[in-house]
């Protein structure tokens, strides 16, 4: 305990109130004399007095008022303050605790560290700190004592470890330790310290408190940390270096080896640090080998090649450097070694190359040309016969550019060219491409270069492979020309084809021209004349009238006969796509125009293009066809390129195109352009004289079509037919024989009955609208009323939905239920 002169307990530690049996901490600010038995007061205040050590046998009551025989020692603590330290103990642990004691004040006076008494059980707390406190710990000797817990001080990461420890040593009973851990100061710095200490234990052997010295290493733990990693980072360099390193002494034992070494000679560290370097020298014997020793270390190091032997007997070749190192057991000679046996191997294969190299040069069927800069260092024989010349010789020293034209084809400058290329070679791109060259005459000639670089003795080159390509390039345009023709051609076969089987298609017999009218005579008459005239021909009349089949017999009369009809229906295509059609358009030119595609004018080149319902072209492209008419030449949708026509034209229509010019629907003079020789087709109505001869005609075709016979109509019958109006003409009447071929029973053809009489009766010569009238209403109530598409009343009768509409307004014709 610390006690006052007075008398007065400034602090006691655990073990004093174990002692005595009192409660920790209720000894403090008590006076000692309430402690003594009764008549030892005036003894113990006198020997309390006395300076320096000293030792006192007194009886102090404990708390349950029994009394013990303790001894008392005494030291002097601070002196001006009047404070003292007491030892208490039982007779038998005082001399141990009064050399403790000593040694605790000794370190205290001679130590540049801190001495400490640190006090258990229950928890570790300083009850004296001495020496140098503040400059280890940067705490006030009093700071230190007050703190709950000696091990705060540790470092967060050393604490765990470090009382595990402890624990460790007071389970094993040990009777002190020796440590070493961080601490953090007052100011927060982390500091290396070591720790010496023992372990006071009671008479029964418990440890009650521990006394030791802390010394500050953190100076000596940065400097050992520093080696060791200057040492860890040497290690690493030796590690992973690829070259090998070996270090011996003078004798040649080997004391060091890398892994890159060991790797090359296929030996293990630890059987390596067992040779000499004898063993592993595989071209010098043990005296050259102690001789080059001495001449290393009179010179300081060397360079040179030799050959190691590798753990299999192979020998390796070797690039070795040589350093000496001075250690404490005297001179080291430190190899760094090279494995250069590939680089010998690749040399080797290098002459070999060059060798064949130059048998290729000179054997080659294309010019070889090697240069140095942009003058020509060698050639060979092919080269010189290239260039116009007669031996190699006479190229070497001339520039590259004497050998070509000032000008490229392209434009380019060949200078500005030239050098662009070769600065690509050297910059490791090899480059390929045509070149025009200049022959000692003069003359060009072109040609396929192939430059890159090549590398001999050591210098690198420019090499220039030269093939002649004129007759290729000759032979390429000519093959270009002939598949550009080859594709024009294919192009307008396929159009040309796909047209013809279109045309093939169609349901119309063109082959028979059936008629015994004169009116019809005189049409062929016509016919025949304007066939061979190469001039338009327009050709007029109702729907059904035959006009298509007019427009053909023109076109096989004609000299254009062997080339091909086309027909374009100007009424069937819609408005936005007319145009592409007549003239064609190039890729791109609109929106889903993905390729070229040629016009209709340009399928009919050389041969016939007919313009069926030529009244329904668009008022804003009659123009443009009118300059074809006229000029003879087009340009497809989107393209500039004028295209020469040599095409006849043939244009047909139902509708008063005098009348369309008076509304302004058809220009007037596209019409006088188209009507150089009208001819005009009669409505079978004009000609009924040819109605036996047609119906006996599609009799016949539909009969075999159907394989189904049939009785010739009687006379009563034809004249029904004869008596109608047709205003479908002649569709009208061939589809109403194929329809009554269709209902006839027992060979018998209905005729009357979808003319709309009974069998019996005969026409009133004054009833023909009656009939016709008739007849369309029939027709459209056996289709329900519906004109348009197939199966529809225009389509049975022959008509257009135009005309079935008109003629429907004049019978005054109307759907039951519409006003």
């Amino acid at each position: 305990m610390l006690v006052l002169k007075g008398g007065e307990i400034v602090m006691a530690n655990q073990a004093c109130h174990s002692l005595l049996g009192y409660p920790e901490g209720s000894l403090e600010s008590r006076a000692i004399g309430e402690l003594l038995e009764e008549g030892q007061g005036a003894a113990f205040f006198s020997w309390l007095e006395q300076p320096g050590e000293s030792a006192f046998s007194a009886r102090l009551l404990r708390i349950d008022g029994s009394s013990q025989e303790l001894d008392i020692r005494t030291i002097d603590i601070a002196p001006e303050k009047g404070e003292r330290l007491l030892l208490l103990a039982e007779p038998k642990a005082i001399k141990e605790v009064q050399q403790r004691a000593h040694f605790l004040y000794k370190l205290l006076n001679n130590l540049k560290g801190v001495v400490y008494v640190l006090e258990f059980p229950g928890r570790w707390h300083f009850t004296f700190v001495g020496g140098r406190v503040e400059s280890v710990c940067g705490y006030t000797a009093e700071e230190l004592m007050q703190r709950s817990r000696a091990f705060s001080l540790a470092h967060p990461d050393d604490r765990p470890e470090l009382k595990r420890h402890i624990k460790t040593l007071l389970q094993k009973g040990a009777d002190g330790f020796e440590l070493a851990y961080r601490i953090i100061t007052k100011s927060g710095k982390v500091k290396h310290i070591w720790n010496y200490g023992i372990f006071i234990k009671n008479v029964q052997g418990e440890v009650v408190a521990s006394e030791g010295i802390i010394l500050d290493f953190t100076a000596m733990q940065q400097a050992r940390e520093e080696v060791q990693q200057l040492l860890e980072r040497h290690q690493l360099i030796l590690e992973t270096t690829l070259d090998g390193f070996i270090l011996a002494d003078t004798q040649g034992r080997v004391v060091d080896v890398n892994t890159a070494y060991c790797k090359m000679t296929g030996y293990s560290r630890e059987e390596l640090l067992q040779m000499n370097i004898v063993q592993l020298e595989a071209q010098l014997s043990p005296e050259q080998i102690a001789e080059r020793i001495q001449l290393m270390l009179a010179a300081g190091g060397a360079r040179f090649e030799t050959q190691h032997r590798h753990k299999d007997g192979h020998p390796i070749q070797l690039s070795v450097s040589i350093s000496i190192m001075e250690s404490k057991q005297g001179a080291l000679v430190a190899a760094f070694c090279r494995d250069i046996s590939e680089q010998i191997q690749a040399q080797k294969a290098l002459k070999e190359s060059e060798q064949k190299y130059r048998a290729l040069f000179e054997q080659s069927y294309d010019a070889i040309v090697l240069s140095e800069g942009m003058y020509i260092v060698d050639c060979n024989q092919q080269a010189a016969r290239l260039f116009g010349y007669e031996k190699p010789e006479e190229l070497l020293g001339m520039a590259a550019i004497d050998l070509t034209p000032a000008v490229q084809p392209g434009g380019r400058v060949s200078l500005d060219y030239m050098q662009e290329l070769v600065a690509a070679a050297l910059a490791g791109e090899p480059q390929f491409f045509q070149w025009q060259h200049k022959r000692k005459d003069g003359s060009l000639f072109d040609a396929e270069i192939s430059l890159g670089t090549v590398t001999m003795e050591g210098k690198i080159y420019i090499q220039a492979i030269v093939r002649d390509i004129t007759e290729r390039l000759e032979a390429r345009r000519k093959l270009t020309a002939a598949l550009q023709e080859v594709e024009a051609l294919k192009k307008q076969l396929e159009a040309e084809n796909l047209y013809l089987q279109e045309e093939i298609n169609l349901a119309h017999n063109y082959e028979h021209m059936v008629f015994g009218s004169e009116a019809f005579a005189s049409v062929l008459r016509q016919v025949e004349q304007v066939a061979p005239v190469d001039v338009p021909v327009l050709v007029t009349g109702e729907t059904g009238t035959g006009k298509e089949l007019i427009v053909r017999a023109i076109h096989k009369l004609s000299s254009r006969s062997h080339k091909p009809l086309v027909k374009v229906n100007c009424a069937a295509l819609p408005r936005e796509l007319i145009e592409s059609e007549l003239f064609g358009h190039e890729k791109g030119a609109f929106t889903g125009a993905t390729q070229q595609k040629l016009g209709r004018f340009e399928l009919a080149r050389d041969g016939t293009l007919f313009l069926d319902e030529i009244g329904e072209l668009p008022l804003d492209l009659q123009p443009k066809l009118l300059r074809v008419l006229q000029e003879g030449e087009l340009e497809r949708v989107g393209g500039t390129t004028t295209i020469p026509l040599n095409v006849r034209v043939i244009a047909a229509t139902n509708r008063d195109l005098q009348q369309a010019i008076r509304e302004g629907t058809f220009r007037e003079d596209l019409y006088y352009r188209l009507h150089v020789f009208p001819i005009h087709l009669p409505p079978l109505r004009e000609r009924k004289e040819d109605i036996p001869h047609l119906v006996r005609f599609f009799l016949e075709k539909y009969s075999r079509k159907f394989n189904k016979a049939y009785n010739m109509p009687s006379p009563s019958a034809m004249k029904l037919l004869m008596s109608y109006d047709w205003p479908g003409n002649v569709r009208e009447l061939e589809n109403m024989v194929e329809r009554a071929l269709v209902l006839s029973r027992d060979g018998h053809l209905p005729f009357a009955r979808l003319l709309g009489f009974s069998p019996r009766e005969e026409p009133p010569a004054t009833s023909l609208k009656a009939v016709e009238k008739n007849h369309i209403l029939q027709t459209l109530e056996a289709c329900g009323w519906k004109i348009n598409g197939p199966g529809g009343a225009a389509q049975l009768l022959g008509l257009k939905p135009t005309t079935l509409r008109d003629r429907m307004k004049k019978l005054g014709i109307q759907r039951p239920g519409q006003q």
